[in-house]
């Protein structure tokens, strides 16, 4: 007789998902562990009512915010809409709607023929307030994500063919980031005042509610960031191929960069530019040798 294959087992995907993560996601072991719990319930969650769960992520530049998501977006191998906050505009102004900034996600064959699973990441999400106390139509932005957080079903048109076709975002899962400048950081800590820290800095009661989980990211250790950034080289310096070889970088030269960036305000995204600025020099010497 043919044995069954056991159900999906929500602690046999948390527990080593969150290895992985401790792994490459160092000093923020509570972060991996929420993390690590919500790619298990998505990956084992039954289909109910229910959508999957809204996280948000707060933390300040070079915090890790962007690289945690991303770890996890790759270990889970799923359809994926990345949005920038700052870029979306309200429903009939010019410049990138809702619709367009979810095409990626929407028009996956994956998330299609998956009832619909997939995950959203909305970037520099704090920015869509800022932005609202400006500009009136920035306000407009604020309620059109709300169906989605609440795993509504939502209309979205194509603007070339002009067709709409019915998504649900129930089996979403949500990931918002976001710096919050003046939120301290023992807010997100606690449910409740990570909620009324929210409402304080500007969102509305309908969108804050539909959190289901707050992360807060103290920023990493001078030595933490140095580790990354030397595992940041190790993969940009392949884009620079030589006859087999790879331009090279001294320890004190990554240090330095390192050092650099930490105290910088672009972090991460500052530190992958001057790599690349320095391996590019670096190739540029070797090229006449990688002749030979």
């Amino acid at each position: 007789m043919k044995r069954r294959r056991p159900p999906p087992n929500w602690a046999c995907d948390q527990l080593p998902y969150e290895k992985l993560l401790s792994d490459s996601f160092i000093g923020n072991p509570l972060a991996c562990s929420i993390v690590s719990g919500l790619m298990a319930t998505y990956r084992t969650a039954p289909e109910t009512k229910s959508p999957l769960p809204r996280t948000l992520i707060s933390g300040p530049t070079s915090a890790g915010k962007s690289f945690l998501v991303q770890l996890a977006v790759e270990m889970l191998n799923a359809p994926v809409a990345f949005i920038n906050g700052t870029a979306l505009t309200g429903p009939g102004y010019k410049g990138l709607n809702l619709h367009e900034a979810l095409k990626p996600l929407t028009s996956d064959r994956q998330f299609a023929n998956g009832n619909g699973r997939g995950i959203l990441v909305i970037d520099e999400f704090d920015k869509v307030i800022e932005k609202a106390k400006r500009d009136e139509w920035a306000k407009q932005v604020e309620y059109s994500l709300l169906p989605i957080l609440s795993g509504d079903i939502v209309q979205i048109t194509d603007e070339e063919d002009g067709e709409t076709h019915q998504m649900s975002f129930k089996n979403v899962l949500v990931f918002a980031m976001g710096v919050f400048d003046g939120v301290p950081m023992n807010h997100w800590k606690n449910h409740q005042t990570a909620q009324s820290a929210l409402e304080i800095f500007g969102f509305t009661p309908e969108i804050v509610g539909r959190f289901s989980h707050f992360i807060g990211l103290q920023k990493q250790s001078l030595d933490s960031f140095e580790e990354l950034i030397t595992r940041e080289y190790q993969t940009i310096r392949l884009q620079y191929p030589l006859n087999g070889q790879e331009p090279y970088l001294e320890k004190s030269k990554l240090r330095k960069i390192a050092k650099e960036s930490y105290q910088s305000p672009y972090g991460i995204r500052g530190a992958r530019g001057l790599i690349h600025h320095h391996l590019f020099q670096e190739a540029y010497r070797m090229a006449p040798e990688a002749l030979i």
